[in-house]
């Protein structure tokens, strides 16, 4: 199909740079594909969009029965109106929407940080600029433009020749990387896979190193192969791969092509049915993946049935000729989603990939050195230096790793590792089968943090000990969380609510206004980082009684939002808490007639104009909100966490502190 006279005329390979007028944009819609971007009131260059394309939506239309390049961005046109349709279904969405939508007055340019174009339009009502739709380039694996574009044709058999070839490609271009050595010691039982093509046995090797292959998989609901106590010895002898579930056959598949000899499935190198050995295994995780030489990660499988290496889909690539540099050649246009190409990041973190809802998956992508993605749409190879797709977009470094990312601390910086921070802000979204693996489910990774020097202490309930103070400041956001059928964890543990997501506090050179006395927390099995018995921290605190008081009504919400007030005061003087599950709003007939108190963990001054007096400097404090559980005992559980501002309640706290008139608490 021949381009249109616009697109013709266009120079792909030459267009002008994303606007650097458009510094950010925002989410209207939790889908990503929706981008309007925010101009900067202070640029002072003109507002030039890029070259100009076609200058109406029925122009577009007409243009695209026959030119693929004006299909490609009417296929993005498709997915903007439909996420605009609905949007408009949704009151929150129409309240707060105050650009209206594109004028389809369409600019192309260059696509940012990855080799492409993207494609822009007005919003109808206000200065934003929706991004319309963007295309990607890619090349032939042995096309003369080869060194000048990164991104590859994606071919709809992952197991395609030329597909391995750029598999072995990415691994002998990582062993020049400049990586840690790996010393590739031997697991306590192994698949080896030196056999017939349609066995292999589980081998227990009894020490020794050799290269091998780590699997990170998706069970699902069913388990169709498993090593149990009765099964061990049969495994020993000969597992037939023809009796193996898709996924694992597909993982010895390619091991095999890959020309390596071992394997390492958890469900068939655990005995599931042992508790003992499953807690030994689950604590040695850390070093399992840790040492592989790679590991494959499943991430399209929802279930072990699925398999990973079936088909991606024939993707549309748009050929267009061009010379650069006096090389000649042919390029290709394929589509790209609009939340990628505004969300670069979210090509690392694969979000819809079933793999990524999981909790026990997620220590094993932080954990290996080398990762071979097999995503819906294409293969990503991950390792210490980079992330990098099949179709071309290429992140220096990796987010999945034990490498801090903080400089020198500050008074709004976290005392604490912001590494660790965001591996449990990503991990309280994730789902358990089990819900009593939410601690073992990330023991491995929990682990690896206290090798690499990130946290420093004891592991005490999903909390380091050096750093308690701050650790207690989680909040749950969202109004989403919610406790586990059975108790799991002290209430002062994020351990101990599920369906997150959890945020974290940052406390810095903030001042403590509690002191710890002692912190108790026995472990139930092997596994130091494993699941806890019961957990007990004595602390010395700021204790206050408040009192619950209705304070807002909203439409569309049964039941009015609860503000805290002392006596004598008005709700929410000064203190506003949130729950830790649940929603804000809640009838007052749950909570009324209970004793709730709050107490401060930390105060902080705003110092940062230092012609104000020290006296007149705002204050603020974070803290918990608690309930008695035994009456006329010090004995509190958590229920949420609170912000304090009330200058002269604060400053009593402190006095109090210095005073050494803390009251003692069992928590």
């Amino acid at each position: 199909m021949a381009l249109c006279s616009i697109c013709k005329n266009i120079d792909f390979f030459n267009l002008p740079d994303f606007p650097k007028w458009l510094p950010s944009f925002h989410r209207p819609l939790d889908d990503h594909d929706l981008v309007p971007y925010m101009p900067s009131g202070s640029s002072e260059e003109p507002r030039v969009l890029g070259v100009p394309h076609h200058p109406s939506l029925a122009a577009l239309r007409t243009a695209a029965a026959a030119c693929p390049i004006c299909q490609l961005i009417d296929r993005g046109i498709v997915r903007v109106e439909a996420l605009i349709e609905e949007g408009n279904k949704d009151s929150g969405y129409v309240a707060r929407d105050n650009d209206g939508p594109p004028v389809y007055q369409l600019w192309m340019c260059k696509r940012e940080d990855a080799d492409g174009f993207m494609v822009l339009s007005p919003a109808r009502d206000s200065h934003n600029v929706y991004l319309i739709a963007a295309a990607g380039y890619c090349v032939e694996d042995d096309s003369p433009l080869g060194s000048r574009f990164s991104g590859r044709i994606v071919y709809p058999d992952p197991m395609h020749p030329t597909v391995l070839a750029r598999f072995q490609t990415w691994l002998k271009e990582c062993d020049g990387h400049n990586h840690p050595p790996l010393q590739y010691d031997l697991p306590t039982r192994i698949l080896d896979l030196d056999g017939p093509d349609g066995i292999v046995k589980l081998l227990e090797p009894g020490g020794g190193s050799a290269p091998y292959v780590a699997l990170s998989h998706c069970w699902g609901p069913t388990r169709e192969l498993l090593t149990t106590k009765d099964t061990l010895q049969d495994r020993k002898k000969a597992i037939s791969v023809s009796a193996m579930p898709q996924t694992f056959k597909d993982a010895v598949r390619l091991t095999r092509t890959l020309g390596l000899r071992y394997l390492w499935i958890d469900s068939l190198c655990i005995i599931q049915d042992d508790r003992a050995d499953w807690e030994y295994e689950a604590a040695r995780m850390a070093g399992v993946y840790a040492k592989s030489y790679l590991t494959i990660i499943a991430s399209r499988g929802a279930s072990d049935t699925e398999g990973f290496l079936g088909s991606r889909g024939e993707r549309r690539n748009i050929p267009l000729s061009t010379t650069i540099s006096g090389v000649s050649g042919t390029v290709y246009a394929f589509y790209v989603p609009q939340g990628l190409a505004a969300f670069n990041t979210d090509h690392a973190k694969m979000a819809d990939e079933p793999i990524s809802v999981r909790a026990w998956t997620l220590q094993e992508r932080y954990l290996p050195m080398r990762k071979l993605h097999f995503a819906t749409s294409q293969a990503c190879y991950e390792c210490l230096a980079h992330f990098r797709t099949e179709d071309g977009w290429v992140q220096t470094g990796t987010e999945y790793s034990l490498e801090e990312r903080h400089g020198p601390y500050f008074q709004g910086a976290p005392r604490g590792s912001t590494r660790w921070q965001t591996i449990l802000s990503e991990y309280s979204e994730r789902k358990l089968t089990n819900p009593s693996d939410k601690l073992p489910a990330l023991s491995g990774l929990a682990q690896a943090a206290k090798a690499a020097g990130l946290v420093k202490g004891e592991y005490v309930a999903g909390l380091w000990r050096d750093n308690f103070v701050e650790e207690l400041g989680w909040q749950g956001i969202g109004g989403r969380s919610s406790h586990p059928p059975e108790p799991r964890g002290p209430s002062w543990s994020w351990a101990s609510v599920d369906n997150g997501p959890i945020g974290t506090t940052n406390m810095g050179s903030w001042g403590d206004l509690i002191e710890i006395d002692d912190i108790d927390v026995p472990i139930k099995g092997l596994n130091p980082y494993g699941e806890v018995g019961f957990a007990v921290a004595k602390l010395r605190v700021c204790l206050i009684k408040v009192t619950p008081k209705p304070t807002e009504t909203r439409a569309g919400y049964p039941h009015p939002r609860l503000g805290w007030c002392m006596e004598g005061w008005d709700a929410e003087d000064g203190i506003f808490c949130t729950w830790d599950t649940g929603g804000m709003y809640r009838p007052l007939s749950e909570v009324e007639g209970r004793d709730w108190n709050i107490f401060p963990l930390a105060w902080a001054r705003d110092d940062s104009d230092e012609s104000v007096p020290e006296e007149d400097r705002d204050v603020a404090s974070l803290g918990l909100l608690v309930e008695r559980i035994v009456p006329g005992e010090p004995r509190f559980r958590r229920v949420g966490f609170c912000f304090i501002y009330r200058l002269a309640l604060i400053r009593g706290w402190i006095k109090q502190k210095q005073r050494g008139e803390l009251e003692a608490i069992v928590f």
